[in-house]
């Protein structure tokens, strides 16, 4: 398992950041082959890092775009754009030094105006409407000259820093969702939906200059096609399911390593029959994670009982891992009690170019039906899931994986009553109680015991069914070499070269 970060909680210090890098040196030197090429299973859903949301979006848009800091394979902070950062007495006011040495992408020097913009813009003081429900925190930012960023708290917050993650736009540039403009390793070429994203090595980076000059990620649903392109020579490396590994291994090694990623059932709170947590109970006693895991991550995969990861080893509450066992005379006396006693019928909404939840979707129809639910799977395009479901709660249920975070706070966010992404319908008061505390802890220990009392609870509610983390399993060509795992979503191009 890995290890993530100690989250810096102790608010009272200055906590300076060291100016390197973090990036490992690799002790061969790269051979700079012009192109890498490798796939995604899914399209893009947005260029814009305001507006994207996918798992493969937001790992390929980490090498156009940057924070103030950056995490390395183990989840540990590292700077980035800022080369450090101290915290006020107080606990309220973080100071970051930038670096001065970016440019954009189309040359412009990278500057605190562009940071105010990019934080004014996701904690919404910018008079619009905020974009991420985290930066609700944030009562100021200001810019003391070009290079010095202070962003003010209302409360002492454990959980902020993460947030410094988050990727920084050019101030008042509003084309990034066709034409995106970073300070990252990579710079964007060209889109073709549902094809192919093109990505050319940024020659005025600010960092190592990476050792690919191109970067050519196909868009693939299909699973005959990819082990097709990766047999061909099309492709370098990318996602291929374990099972599917054999026919390559004479030219690809496969690597493996847990998501971070929880594999779920979404049953929407607020619609019948879900709005009754035996209802949502029953359907927890009555699947059979091992058949899922076997069948469709060819036992790839670690069993969920929780909203975090067993990945998350230090926060995830390992008492729950006896939640839920299949048994289905316990869902049908739940379901008995609940005034469903011949089963009900429910819609199961599936985005179609995730292979990996059509086929539990499938999986589920079996299952279920042998508590008398009948299931009907509603297979849809990913930017009407988005629109729908992730959006505007219009389901009754959906099968989606969500990606993991390097703080464990930011995934239990997802289920609080007030953050507007919680299509899950999730609402407890007893559970926005723990978080909001967890998220002024500064005692470690404290903060650890909130965050799983708060999952205890997510737990008995059955607020989602958490299936699985999988395991990502990527093929990587022979002769490629410097592919890393990280914590969260990220695919690092830059640290890639050919031998």
């Amino acid at each position: 398992m890995k290890k993530i970060l100690t989250l810096l909680l102790s608010l009272l210090l200055a906590l300076p950041l060291a100016v390197a890098s973090g990036k490992s040196e690799e002790a061969q030197a790269p051979v700079k082959r012009d192109v890498v090429r490798m796939c995604m299973t899914s399209d893009i859903d947005s260029l814009d890092p305001f507006k994207a949301a996918a798992f493969d979006t937001l790992s390929l848009l980490k090498n156009i775009y940057e924070g103030l800091l950056t995490f390395d394979t183990d989840g540990s902070l590292q700077p980035s754009l800022a080369t450090s950062y101290t915290v006020s007495p107080d606990g309220l006011t973080y100071t970051f030094n930038l670096r001065k040495d970016v440019t954009f992408h189309d040359g412009t020097p990278f500057t605190s105006k562009d940071v105010l913009y990019t934080y004014d813009r996701y904690a919404g003081l910018d008079g619009n409407s905020r974009l991420l429900d985290e930066f609700s925190i944030i009562s100021a930012i200001s810019a003391p000259d070009p290079y010095t960023v202070k962003v003010t708290l209302d409360h002492p917050s454990s959980t902020f820093l993460p947030l410094a993650i988050q990727p920084i736009v050019k101030a008042g540039y509003t084309e990034n969702a066709t034409a995106p403009i970073g300070t990252g390793p990579y710079r964007f070429k060209a889109y073709v939906p549902g094809q192919q994203v093109d990505l050319v090595r940024n020659d005025s980076y600010w960092g190592k200059e990476p050792a690919i000059a191109r970067v050519e990620v196909y868009i693939m649903t299909d699973s005959a096609a990819m082990v097709s392109a990766f047999q061909s020579g099309q492709l370098d490396f990318g996602l291929v399911s374990a099972d599917l590994f054999a026919p390559l291994q004479q030219d690809f090694v496969l690597e493996a390593d847990p998501m971070n990623m929880a594999d779920l059932i979404a049953l929407n709170n607020k619609r019948k029959p879900f709005d009754d947590p035996r209802v949502r109970q029953a359907i927890y006693y009555g699947i059979d994670r091992k058949e899922i895991i076997d069948g469709v991550f060819s036992s790839k995969a670690v069993p969920m009982y929780t909203n975090v990861s067993p990945a998350m080893d230090a926060y995830c509450n390992t008492e729950l891992a006896e939640s839920y066992p299949h048994d289905l005379a316990k869902a049908r006396a739940l379901l008995t009690q609940a005034g469903y006693p011949d089963g009900f019928r429910m819609t199961l909404t599936v985005p179609a170019n995730y292979f990996q939840h059509v086929d539990t979707a499938q999986i589920l129809v079996s299952q279920l039906a042998k508590l008398g639910i009948d299931v009907t799977i509603d297979s849809v395009e990913w930017g009407t899931w988005l629109q729908n479901v992730y959006t505007d709660r219009n389901y009754q249920a959906t099968v989606i994986g969500l990606t993991g975070k390097v703080d464990p706070y930011a995934v239990m966010f997802r289920y609080t009553s007030g953050y507007k992404k919680n299509f899950f319908n999730y609402t407890d008061d007893a559970y926005d109680a723990l978080l909001k505390q967890a998220s002024v802890a500064t005692d470690q220990t404290k903060y650890v015991s909130l965050l799983k009392q708060a999952q205890q609870l997510a737990t008995k509610d059955a607020a989602a069914i958490w299936i699985c983390d999988p395991e990502m399993t990527v093929a990587v060509r022979k002769n490629l070499k410097g592919y890393k795992f990280y914590f969260a979503g990220y695919y690092d191009f830059a640290s890639l070269y050919f031998e």
